[in-house]
């Protein structure tokens, strides 16, 4: 729209700029207004879009705010895992505010780039997102346009997933059992869970492996369990559900 209507030719970079600034200036401007505990940092959806998360926010503060934590490049050809993973994703947001961190997807984007250049690709096509996480039309992306944001992507994800994490009550982290038996424990949900405690946040762990989790799990959670059914049972008869239900939920 920007491109049509003003002749601005923005590339990737300068959106990633874009969207760091805007981030700083309303985090500036909520504390300026003596609001900053009211300042958060919210995706609009990759699957689904956040209305709802954005409506509870505004209309039930009460509500306790959740970081989903649970690994993603590691598993994304283990269709088993992944539809633990949502299934997990899903519930959490059933009860809770939810900063999903699975919610943005330039990660994604910059991993079909790296692929294609490989192969010798200049271009790699992708879909265009509209409101309500639904792709619009195909678009063509130059594949050396994403590599050169690569740097910009890594450290936004780093800065923008622990400022996460700080606005959310407590961080509940799903661990499932690879197909070869191992944890399914990838570094970035380690180092998620290490933030979550060293800033004082109430840790939860859904531990599946049948093999027992290390010191730097146990010693660091609040509580673990074995399946999701055993915390959602846990957390709602600790109080933590708010009473009432918002859009049949």
């Amino acid at each position: 729209r920007l491109h049509a209507e003003h002749e601005i030719d923005a590339t990737l970079k300068d959106c990633m700029v874009w969207r760091e600034e805007e981030i700083l200036a309303t985090e500036l401007l909520a504390q300026a207004m003596g609001c900053q505990s009211n300042f958060y940092i919210l995706s609009r959806g990759r699957q689904q879009d956040t209305v709802e998360t954005a409506t509870r926010l505004v209309t039930r503060p009460e509500m306790r705010k959740v970081y989903p934590s649970f690994p993603m490049s590691h598993v994304v050809d283990m269709p088993d895992v992944l539809a633990e993973i949502d299934h997990f994703r899903a519930e959490l947001a059933r009860h809770f505010i939810t900063f999903d961190p699975g919610d943005v997807d330039e990660k994604l984007l910059l991993d079909r780039a790296l692929a294609a250049a490989r192969e010798g690709k200049d271009w790699i096509e992708t879909s265009a997102h509209t409101f309500g996480g639904r792709s619009g039309r195909p678009i063509r992306v130059s594949v050396r346009e994403v590599l050169d944001i690569a740097g910009d992507v890594d450290g936004q994800i780093y800065m923008r997933d622990f400022k996460l994490i700080d606005q959310s009550d407590m961080i509940v982290s799903l661990v499932p059992e690879l197909p070869n038996g191992t944890p399914g424990l990838s570094s970035g949900v380690e180092r998620e869970l290490q933030h979550a405690w060293e800033h004082t946040k109430e840790v939860y762990v859904v531990w599946k492996p049948r093999k027992a989790p290390s010191p730097f799990i146990t010693e660091t959670a609040t509580k673990i369990f074995p399946t999701v059914d055993a915390a959602l049972a846990y957390f709602e008869s600790k109080g933590m559900f708010h009473p009432g239900n918002l859009f049949g939920h």
